[in-house]
């Protein structure tokens, strides 16, 4: 069931994404307003983050880490765990990635590619 909704929240936030922007999800790089320990959800962590990682696998079109990070927050607070989606950049050379964050740990995303880059103003704002 939770592939299913991430399937379906993956074509939500693209056809949402291509007609009203980023803007509608601006929401999702906030901190959330409730306060929950990474330890006492890692379960369901794991079980949201596995169904996003399958229904990745069967889209239609090529999902990359924005739909998946929008997606697997949205999934993840829907189940009161507050994830923050954060994206950031590397000037040289260029990239440009998102990922999810529950309490300033990294839950979404390649630490090493995540290590390398500059967090967007108020992305990610833990410190």
């Amino acid at each position: 069931m939770k592939i299913i909704e991430a399937y379906l929240r993956i074509l939500l936030i693209f056809f949402a994404l291509k007609s009203r922007g980023i803007q509608h999800y601006v929401k999702y790089f906030d901190t959330p307003s409730f306060s929950s320990s990474p330890d006492s959800h890692k379960e369901t962590l794991k079980k949201v983050k596995k169904a996003v990682d399958l229904a990745v696998k069967f889209m239609i079109f090529n999902s990359d880490c924005v739909y998946y990070s929008l997606a697997f927050a949205m999934m993840l607070r829907r189940r009161n765990i507050p994830a923050v989606v954060c994206m950031g950049v590397s000037i040289f050379p260029f990239r440009a990635h998102a990922w999810v964050q529950v309490n300033g740990v990294v839950v979404s995303g390649d630490e090493k590619i995540v290590g390398g880059l500059y967090s967007f103003e108020n992305a990610c704002d833990y410190e």
